[in-house]
């Protein structure tokens, strides 16, 4: 089912993220938008019968993603905020968690101040659950700097407040800034890996990032031509045989297709 949400799909505005969740502990999945405009965020609570304006969430943290999720383990989900470049003379923006009841949220600062640095701003939060403690969650936030510039860092479960930077740069597609990213368990080891894969000018192990089993992750090292350097899109993903297949791309003035059948099956 689809239709317009009062606020959202009818005024023009930019947006850049939207999470959803029970916000409000009434087991029903709510809405949380992210907008650059004054409000930064707007709530929109869920009745059983459709979805409606609550109110705007303001943290004063520039918000460039957000996410639902119950990260402290004390099984009522809270609004994840990450701040989008900071460009103030003074620095000011933290990731925020915010807890929502009644008609009001209390907001707290859970990172470092500027936690991605001077030049990053955060697109999108996932929350990943640690595979040696399944009742933790580490938060990842995907980063850029710009088109052609995307790295991703993760808050540890011990302390929200260390947020550690878990790739190197990913050039990712440099024309028209396209960032996009797949999270799924590329080597068939039982955890979640994340791979870039609309990059140019690097090979396929330097965007793939594998999990080494706790959420800290290190690059692949399979078996394929590292001078193809354009487009990977993965097609099929067979768990049975250990093999991905990729369609592979070049486009420009000679455009150019292949399929690539990768082994990736952790040995």
């Amino acid at each position: 089912m689809k239709g317009d949400i009062n606020d959202v799909t009818t005024t023009l505005r930019y947006y850049h993220n939207a999470a959803v969740g029970d916000v409000d502990g009434d087991g029903i999945t709510d809405l949380v938008v992210q907008d650059f405009g004054a409000e930064e965020m707007m709530l929109f609570l869920n009745n059983g019968t459709g979805l409606s304006k609550k109110m705007n969430i303001t943290p004063n943290n520039q918000t460039g993603a957000v996410y639902i999720a119950d990260i402290d383990g004390d099984k009522k989900p809270e609004i994840i905020s990450a701040p989008y470049i900071d460009r103030g003379n003074t620095p000011s923006t933290f990731v925020k968690k915010l807890n929502y009841s009644n008609g009001s949220y209390i907001s707290t600062s859970i990172s470092p101040i500027t936690p991605f640095g001077s030049t990053y701003g955060c697109y999108k939060i996932i929350g990943m659950k640690n595979p040696k403690d399944n009742t933790k969650t580490n938060l990842f936030f995907f980063v850029e700097g710009g088109a052609g510039d995307q790295k991703v860092f993760r808050s540890r479960t011990d302390n929200s407040n260390i947020i550690d930077d878990v790739t190197s740069l990913q050039q990712t597609y440099k024309s028209n800034g396209t960032r996009d990213y797949l999270v799924a368990d590329l080597n068939f080891d039982g955890f979640d890996d994340i791979f870039f894969y609309v990059n140019t000018g690097q090979n396929l192990n330097s965007r793939v990032w594998l999990n080494n089993g706790d959420n800290t992750f290190t690059n692949s090292t399979w078996d394929i031509d590292q001078t193809l350097t354009s487009h990977f899109i993965p097609l099929t993903i067979n768990s049975t045989s250990g093999r991905i297949k990729f369609l592979y791309y070049i486009d420009g003035t000679n455009p150019s297709t292949k399929i690539i059948d990768v082994y990736t099956k952790k040995k």
